[in-house]
Order: C-alpha cells, then sequence, then structure tokens
C-alpha cells in the first residue's frame, strides 16, 4: 500500500502535539510494510527531498514558522506538489491532517484524471477548536478590528472547509468517539464514515527516561507539579496563566514544599519563586520522570490530549479538569483526579502531595489504561488494518481510477 500523508508540520522534527501524532501514525504505517510519502512545508532549516524516516516533499507555505491553514487549498505551490506526485506516483491512499487542502485535493484528482482514496485525519473536531480560539481570543483587552475580523473568519472559514472537506473524503479519522458523535451532529454523516484512531504516546520513550531533577533545576527536596503544553495553542496559554497567576501563588503562601514546572514549545523561559518555565524540552520523558504529579488546568479546545497519554506513560497521577481528560477512558479517583474548578485542583493536588500511597495507586493506574488502550505502536497497527479494509470494499474499488 502507498500512501501519500499531507501534514502541516515538520513530521521529521516534531515539537508540539499535532505533529507527534503525524509521525507516529506515519510510522506506523511504514512499519506495517507500506510505502508512506509525506508533503510537508519547507522549514528554514531543512532541505532536499530525502530526510529521516519518510520520502519528504516540501512546499513553501510558512509566514514565520506556521503554516496559514486557511489558504492551503489557494497555495499555488501546495497544489503544484501534490499534482505532481499525484500524477507521477502510484498512491492508494492520500491521508490529509487538518481538513484544509481536502477540496483542491479531490479538485485536482478530478483534473488528472485518478480518484486515489482520500481521508481526512482531524486532529480534533476542528470547528469546535476555531470557536474556542475565538471565545479566547475575544476576552483578551484591546483586541483590534483587524483581529475581531480575522477571528469571525476563521470560524466561519472553518465551518465551510470542514464540513466540505467530510463530504468530499471517503474516510473520517476522529480522536475519541466524542469528536466521533460531534462530527455526526455537525455535519449529517454516518457513523460507518468515520474511524476512531486515538491518540497515544510511546512506552519505550518512558521506559528509558531517567528520573533527575537537578538536570532540569528542580529542587529535589520539593514535590514538582508539571504542566505539557505549547503556547502557540491558545487553551495551552489560558492554563499556563492560570498556573501562574492563581495556582502556583496559592502553593506559594500556604505550601512551600510544592513547585511547579511547565514546559513546550514556545512557552518563554521563566524562573519564579515556586515556577519554572523551561521552554522546549528535548528529552520530555525525562522530564516527566524527575516530577511527582501531573496537572491539565483546561477549560477550553477539542480531541484528547497528548500530554495526558504522556503523564500516564511516566506513571505520575494526574490531576485534571473534565476538559483536559475530555474523550479518553479514564476514570474519576481510580486514573486520575478530575476536578470542576481551580480551587478544586488545588485541592487535589494537596491531596496527593500528603498521600503518597494514593500517588503510586493512581499511577500505577494509569500507566496500565496507557499500556492496554493508547499505546503507539497498537494505534498504527489499527490504522493499517482500517485502511487496508477500506482499499478492499467495492465501494472504494470501483470509486478509484487505476494509474
Amino acid at each position: 500500500m502507498n500512501v501519500l500523508i499531507v501534514t502541516a508540520g515538520d513530521i521529521t522534527n516534531p515539537k508540539e502535539g499535532a505533529g507527534n501524532r503525524t509521525y507516529h501514525l506515519a510510522k506506523g504505517l511504514k512499519d506495517a510494510g507500506n510505502n508512506v510519502i509525506v508533503v510537508q512545508p519547507k522549514t528554514r532549516h531543512k532541505k532536499g527531498s530525502q530526510n529521516g524516516e519518510f520520502e519528504a516533499h516540501r512546499y513553501l507555505g510558512l509566514v514565520g514558522d506556521r503554516e496559514i491553514f486557511p489558504f492551503r487549498d489557494i497555495n499555488p505551490f501546495f497544489l503544484f506538489t501534490i499534482a505532481k506526485l499525484l500524477k507521477r506516483r502510484h498512491v492508494d491512499i492520500v491521508h490529509v491532517e487538518y481538513p484544509w487542502g481536502i477540496p483542491a485535493i479531490r479538485v485536482i484528482q478530478w483534473l488528472i484524471g485518478k480518484r486515489q482514496l482520500l481521508v481526512y485525519s482531524s486532529q480534533n473536531f476542528q470547528l469546535a477548536v476555531s470557536r474556542a480560539n475565538a471565545q479566547y481570543r475575544r476576552t483578551k483587552k484591546g483586541l483590534s478590528l483587524s483581529e475581531t475580523i480575522i477571528t469571525h473568519f476563521m470560524v466561519a472559514n472553518t465551518r465551510i472547509v470542514e464540513k466540505l472537506s467530510v463530504r468530499l473524503c471517503d474516510l473520517v479519522l476522529s480522536v475519541s468517539d466524542d469528536d466521533k458523535r460531534a462530527f455526526m451532529r455537525a455535519y449529517g454523516i454516518g457513523p460507518d464514515k468515520i474511524r476512531v484512531i486515538p491518540n497515544g504516546t510511546s512506552l519505550q520513550g518512558a521506559e528509558l527516561a531517567s528520573r533527575d531533577k537537578t538536570s532540569f533545576g528542580l529542587d529535589a527536596s520539593k514535590f514538582a507539579v508539571v504542566f505539557l503544553g505549547s503556547y502557540g495553542y491558545e487553551p495551552n496559554i489560558e492554563a499556563i496563566h492560570c498556573i501562574k497567576n492563581r495556582i502556583a501563588p496559592h502553593f506559594k503562601r500556604y505550601c512551600t514544599k510544592v513547585e511547579f514546572v511547565v514546559a513546550g514549545y514556545r512557552v518563554p523561559l521563566y524562573r519564579g519563586d515556586n515556577l519554572t518555565c523551561l521552554g522546549f524540552v528535548d528529552d520530555v520523558h525525562s522530564l516527566l520522570k524527575s516530577c511527582d504529579i501531573a496537572v491539565a488546568p483546561l477549560t477550553k479546545g477539542g480531541g484528547t490530549r497528548l500530554k495526558i497519554f504522556q503523564y500516564f506513560a511516566a506513571g505520575l497521577p494526574v490531576v485534571t479538569t473534565r476538559k483536559g481528560i475530555e474523550g479518553i477512558d479514564a476514570m474519576d479517583q481510580e486514573h486520575a483526579l478530575i476536578v470542576n474548578t481551580t480551587e478544586e485542583l488545588v485541592e487535589a493536588v494537596t491531596f496527593l502531595v500528603d498521600h503518597k500511597q494514593e500517588r503510586e495507586r493512581i499511577g500505577a493506574n494509569a500507566f496500565k489504561l496507557v499500556k492496554s488502550k493508547y499505546n503507539w505502536d497498537d494505534i498504527g497497527k489499527s490504522l493499517n488494518e482500517d485502511y487496508v479494509q477500506l482499499l478492499r470494499t467495492p465501494q472504494s474499488s470501483s470509486r478509484r481510477v487505476q494509474p
């Protein structure tokens, strides 16, 4: 099977959750014996068409370090790259991360007379994410007219493009049953068109990690409470500000044996009395092993959070909001402590600090859960089986034009 994966970031060097998901799905397909070709935006640091594990073809599509998603369908560099590959190479399935690009690919297939199977691999129910981002921006003071217009444009654009993409593609991948139901309600599609391919984590990386607080500048005499999250994603920004302005100050006043550490792509470096922001950390598994408790004070966003799986793989007891653990088959007080408010989160962290046996019990249960249901190796095999089945269905075969 030949799979063309269209991704928004650098799959050869993923630094955010979305990139990690794409990388592990691609790796799972390759490990199953398939040929995987990747299309991604050019970066400032990588050149050439061959890099690392995958054959990578790059197009000009970045502003700064980010791709401008809404314009992928009219980006001539993207369109040329896709058309060239679909015309010249044998491709069975085109796997597209995010909805943008799917309408253009369908048009290209029609123009060149080929109908490879087209899959929308959703990172989230994207419309919900756009609405959450818009809500977050509206709460910021001093929002300019241009920012207001862009905010409304992104919501409208996402609604139109995602609905069109869901209708045009042959299969939708969602990260959870919650997202699957959201797609069905919003766009009127049947359950047979959607497969749940969950997020996961690498157990091997967690098992090879080592505990060393001093290497991350942490105080060995204190409990380290960790949060992971890219600073380019509004729900994470809000959570980091909550830790800095509300949660950490409480423990500074009432429980001095606790310190907080935040890490993630684009996170600004900072060191305060009981809060350290490390920025991007290469060995995130060792950072987690060096901590004692993990938190996820998220109130917005969509999909499932890879940070939760990373916490679980490290055996950490997790305190999270219901939004933070949404879409994950975890039980309150069994695999994590699930709270509704910041005040409850503070109480739950304090409880875990004071009860070692509970920290160990919840952390062990969380590890068992991620090992049994959210291991990237097993998820990759499941995706390969779905794609093999998709290619075998008579309905799909009749729609495809063989090269």
